[in-house]
Parts: structure tokens; C-alpha cells; sequence
């Protein structure tokens, strides 16, 4: 990160305007680079998410009928075959006597009539699909996609459990969960604050699915699910009951009742399996044991396409150790 480098206009939403500033960014030989969330990168051809796709289909709409309704200049009368006079208003030149295109226009146009931009979101979110990792990485070449695979791999590795690199494992543990279910979940938020800041929650994503295994939680299983939590464990020891109790007192109806336990190793997998359920026989909360193994495993089999399409090797994972809790 480098101090003080010029921004390119941004959007202010409390002043409602484009503005400049010097902030903390990050640069990469000379050129400053902005990172953004992975779910919200699309493909630019058919990009629906745009301001004169608003204009025309839902501003215009409502302009057009008010044209009509207020019996205006721009309504014209055209007699048919039958006798009957019909009404109509020319879209363009609707657009053309409110400046409809301009974005100050439809900014104020939004802040008045609020409802028409919510539909326009509404229907945008239906007609754009989040780009998964590989399509992001068909801009570069497969080398680099199995480079990101192998640090990953190594990150288990090398990092050694211990206090000492606890932030460092949990950072590893973010990059691999979000490389791993992106675009499933999204945003996510290290050390959340829960109940007023008395409790924090290791990490929390956000669930994004629109298909799947995170979506088939609450749809399928009726196990809330709008946010997901983690709970990181960096050492070597038998994981006990407090280590379980921890998280299973995180979840509620509201935030969710489904998070992952990590941890660095267990030889005793059946034991976990057995606690895990427990706690979703006595409340519907359900807690899934990841380990390292776990985690390099499912890597590998991405590294080395041991998959099917549609049958990606993080999903088989889940439903394996769900099916397990849950039956047990």
C-alpha cells in the first residue's frame, strides 16, 4: 500500500457526486490498482446493469404514460381503420424533452420515484451471473490459475500452528475459503462483532448461492443460512468442547445456524462427526469440521481436473459431511 496517491472521480453517496481524493492504494509498478469483489465481476457484452437500460425500460415507461395521462404536446392521435383514435407518445421524444439519458436527470428522478429503481435492480439481478474463478481466469493462462493452486497448498505447509501464526493461518484459511466458494460467499468480514460488540465471530461471509449447496440449506434442510461462520483453530491438540460450544453459540434464527470449525489435523474423524451431530440433533445447528487435509485434497483435485463438471470436488466435500451429521 502506498500513502497518498491521487484517485480517479468516485461515486460519494452522501454528497451524491463524482469526487477526487488522495488515499492509501495499492500499486504495482507505478500503476495504482483497485480490487474488487469477485461477485460483482460480469462480462461487459450483454451488461444489463446500466443507466440507459434504466432510461428505457422503466423511467421512460412511467414518463411516457404521464405524457399520456396529462394529454401533453407530445401525444399524438392517429385514427384507425375502424374509426377508433388511439393515443401515443414517441419514446424518444420523451427522452429528448427531460434529457431521460442524462444521469443527473435520472439521479433526481430515482430520489423522487425510489420504487422504479428497486425493480430495475430487481430484474438486472436475473439477467447478470457472477463470473466463476476459471472464466475470470481464461484472461491469463491455465500456468497461472494452478500457480494461485499451489500457494494455496503450500500455505498449509509451511504456516505452523501455534499463537505465533494464528492471524497468519486465518488469513490463509479467508483466502482459501473465498477462492474455494466465490461466488457462493461473498464478502467476507474478519473478527464480525455480535451482540454489541461483546462476541466476535472469526470471519463471516455473506450467502450469495442462487443454486447448490449453500442455497439447498435453507430452501432444502430449513437450516437458516443468510450469513456463514467460521471459526478458526491454529494448533495441533484434540479439538474439545469448548472449541465447539464457541461456535455453536454464535448462531441464531436471524444470522444463521450453519459454520465451519477449522482446524490444523484430527485422527479421530469419526469423533468429530459424532460431536457435530449432537449439536444439530439438540438445535438444528450445524457445524462442519474442516481440516488442513481437507482443504489441500480438494485443491488438488481442481489442480488436477479429477471432476465433472457440476460435480466439483468443495460441493462433494459438503454434502459428504453433511450427510454424515446429519444421519449419524
Amino acid at each position: 500500500m502506498t500513502k497518498g496517491v491521487p484517485t480517479r472521480e468516485y461515486w460519494d453517496t452522501i454528497t451524491r457526486s463524482w469526487i477526487s481524493t488522495y488515499e492509501d492504494m495499492l500499486v504495482i509498478e507505478d500503476e495504482p490498482v483497485l480490487l474488487v469483489p469477485k461477485s460483482i465481476v460480469i462480462r461487459k457484452q450483454a451488461y444489463y446493469y446500466d443507466s440507459s437500460m434504466y432510461a428505457r425500460h422503466h423511467v421512460l415507461n412511467f414518463l411516457v404514460t404521464e405524457e399520456l395521462r396529462l394529454n401533453t404536446s407530445l401525444v399524438r392521435t392517429k385514427t384507425l381503420k375502424n374509426g377508433e383514435k388511439r393515443k401515443s407518445v414517441n419514446k424518444e421524444e420523451t427522452a429528448k424533452k427531460y434529457g431521460a439519458y442524462k444521469k443527473e436527470f435520472l439521479r433526481n428522478f430515482t430520489i423522487e420515484h425510489p420504487e422504479f429503481y428497486e425493480d430495475f435492480k430487481n430484474i438486472a439481478s436475473k439477467n447478470i451471473e457472477t463470473l466463476s474463478n476459471e472464466v475470470i481466469l481464461d484472461e491469463y493462462s491455465y500456468e497461472f490459475y494452478l500457480a494461485i493452486i499451489d500457494k494455496l497448498i503450500s500455505g498449509f505447509q509451511n504456516i505452523n500452528p501455534g499463537a505465533a501464526q494464528a492471524n497468519e493461518y486465518h488469513d490463509h484459511v479467508i483466502a482459501t475459503m473465498t477462492f474455494l466458494f466465490c461466488p457462493d460467499l461473498i464478502n467476507p468480514v474478519k473478527e464480525q462483532e455480535i451482540n454489541s460488540g461483546r462476541k466476535r465471530i472469526d470471519l463471516v461471509y455473506d450467502n450469495a448461492a442462487e443454486d447448490g449447496y449453500f442455497f439447498n440449506l435453507s430452501t432444502v434442510k430449513d437450516i437458516p443460512s443468510s450469513y456463514i461462520f467460521v471459526e478458526c483453530k491454529n494448533y495441533n491438540k484434540t479439538l474439545s468442547n469448548p472449541d465447539f460450544d464457541q461456535l455453536n453459540g454464535r448462531f441464531s434464527v436471524n444470522r444463521g445456524k450453519m459454520g465451519f470449525l477449522v482446524f490444523r489435523k484430527s485422527d479421530d474423524e469419526e469423533s468429530l462427526i459424532k460431536r457435530c451431530s449432537d449439536y444439530y440433533k439438540d438445535n438444528k445447528n450445524l457445524i462442519i469440521p474442516l481440516q488442513d487435509s481437507d482443504f489441500i485434497e480438494i485443491l488438488k483435485q481442481l489442480q488436477n481436473e479429477e471432476f465433472s463438471y457440476g460435480k466439483i470436488p468443495q460441493q462433494n466435500l459438503l454434502q459428504r459431511l453433511t450427510r454424515k451429521i446429519i444421519l449419524s
